[in-house]
């Protein structure tokens, strides 16, 4: 379903959008998943079983079922034994059983096929091997497949990794279907690479997503004050998935112990709070939704969310747009021919510019501002050396003045944050490419 037809067939400002709850959990209830197999396997061999789950899920009231699709990558499915030319099969056949599902099941008007897309399993660059391009690839192969199969949506969900999200992000908005996004975050309220949910949804604003906010990891209750700043910080209507309570082992038996009616009631708080799309995770049931269901019926929940402001986001720090440069200085900091930094880093020795960097007070400083603009795209080695570095040891929010959409694209995808482009005249290319990876443009003055 195209982006805009969507918006005609769903207004989330008169109602709130009702998701299923878990597949993974509901999956190892039916003891058919062998050990070490991939859930997604199950679309080829036991296609009733998922479908029955669908069902389930459509007639406890969800008008949004999400496929089992999660972890059908082919980095993902690779590290199950499964040849490469099983990626197509299984991601088509996932959607195709829950589009058939919700057509074939009495009530189903107005059900959203969602096509799951889940992380892959591997640590971004520098911290691992995978590279933004590399994880780009691999989502977009996946996300073809889910356009052709007839998913209404693609939801990125419970990534721990902000790079990462993003690569998943344009994979998914590049084949031209609604895209929502979700991360999970751990119990101090951080991702797994430490960013807060107000850094998630301001970085996360700067695409054209139907929706963000998180699923899985924690419970509704332990995301109420994560779900407040991610409504308070977020220009996108914000989804949650939480998990039923903290699991436990039983009897050799992963149990979530919240039971459907804690689970249902704290699920309505959070709604009330601001949030428009709705489910559950791990441990969740159909009875868990349809307890949902029926809270969520009786409420009127015309809803006008608030007008966040852009912000630009650093590694460990947001800023409003509108007050950059109010209180601190601004370290610039020029590269390109002749620049003794930039030689250094185009002869392999970047120890000199590393230690200028950590000798800034980031007390004094809010942000820091790279003129590139004698920069080339024969410099994209080098400059994404440059970008890492900042990344890696720069806190504050990044800036660089730009001139190529090549350059422009390294800084975008080679930071997790948001970062300010300054394009040297209204050169409506470079506006566009800003835009495209999520960036804030400004035009020099």
């Amino acid at each position: 379903m195209e982006v805009l037809l969507l918006n005609q067939h769903l207004d989330l400002t008169k109602e709130v959008l009702l998701c299923d709850g878990a597949m993974g959990t509901m999956i190892q209830k039916t003891g058919v998943l062998k050990p070490g197999n991939a859930p997604e396997l199950l679309n080829l061999t036991h296609p009733e079983i998922i479908a029955g789950i669908h069902r389930s899920y459509i007639e406890a009231g969800s008008r949004y079922i999400g496929s089992n699709t999660f972890g059908g990558n082919r980095i993902k499915l690779e590290a199950h034994g499964l040849t490469t030319d099983k990626t197509r099969e299984v991601n088509f056949a996932g959607v195709r059983i829950a589009r058939e599902a919700a057509a074939s099941t009495a009530g189903n008007s107005g059900v959203l096929v969602a096509a799951s897309l889940g992380p892959t399993g591997k640590m971004m660059d520098p911290l691992g091997d995978l590279t933004f391009e590399a994880a780009y690839e691999t989502f977009h192969e996946q996300c073809i497949v889910f356009a052709e199969a007839g998913a209404d949506i693609i939801t990125v969900e419970t990534m721990s990794d902000l790079r990462e999200t993003k690569a998943a992000v344009l994979a998914a908005l590049a084949v031209n279907l609604p895209v929502i996004a979700t991360v999970s975050f751990m119990e101090n309220g951080r991702l797994l690479t430490g960013q807060t949910p107000e850094m998630v949804a301001a970085t996360l604003s700067g695409f054209p997503l139907l929706a963000l906010g998180t699923n899985c990891g924690l419970s509704a209750a332990l995301l109420k004050s994560i779900t407040e700043k991610l409504v308070a910080f977020s220009q996108k209507h914000v989804i949650v998935q939480p998990n039923a309570g903290k699991p436990s082992l039983m009897d050799n038996q992963t149990v979530y112990q919240e039971s459907a009616e804690e689970f249902a009631n704290a699920c309505l708080e959070l709604v009330r709070n601001g949030v428009r799309i709705i489910g559950g995770c791990c441990g969740t049931s159909p009875e868990h939704i349809r307890l949902l269901r029926k809270l969520l019926d009786y409420e009127d929940f015309s809803y006008q969310p608030p007008q966040a402001p852009d912000y630009l986001v650093g590694k460990s720090s947001v800023t409003n747009i509108a007050t950059v440069g109010d209180h601190k200085a601004v370290w610039r900091v020029s590269f390109g021919p002749g620049e003794p930094l930039w030689e250094d880093i185009r002869k392999g020795n970047l120890e000199p510019f590393t230690d200028q960097l950590l000798e800034i007070d980031p007390d004094q400083y809010s942000r820091i501002e790279l003129d590139g603009l004698g920069l080339t795209e024969a410099d994209l080695k080098f400059f994404q050396e440059l970008v890492t570095i900042v990344t890696t040891y720069w806190p504050h929010p990044i800036s660089a003045k730009l001139n190529s959409d090549l350059l422009i694209k390294a800084l975008l995808t080679g930071t997790s944050g948001r970062a300010l482009v300054i394009a040297p005249a209204k050169n409506s290319q470079l506006i566009k490419t800003i835009a495209q990876f999520g960036g804030i443009s400004q035009i020099a003055k």
